[in-house]
């Protein structure tokens, strides 16, 4: 289906894409998104919600799991 994401979160979604099913660390997301100058406060976890309702919308199956500590990963699980 066509998902309509803003930027920070179709970048986010190209890169978990690009990795899946792969866990992609938090530190790796934040350079990819804002360089060397990561935001203060907890931006990457707003941008990511937003991602994640966007792709739950419609009651779909979860795709976008939280590794805790470490990062995100997406895939199906079976």
């Amino acid at each position: 289906r066509l998902l309509t994401l803003a930027a920070i979160p179709m970048k986010l979604l190209e890169l978990l894409l690009k990795r899946a099913p792969s866990v992609v660390h938090r530190a790796e997301l934040e350079h990819a998104i804002w360089g060397d100058s990561p935001p203060n406060s907890d931006a990457l976890r707003v941008h990511i919600h937003a991602l994640r309702a966007e792709l739950e919308a419609s009651g779909e199956p979860p795709l976008l799991y939280t590794v805790r500590s470490i990062g995100y990963r997406l895939y199906a699980a079976p």
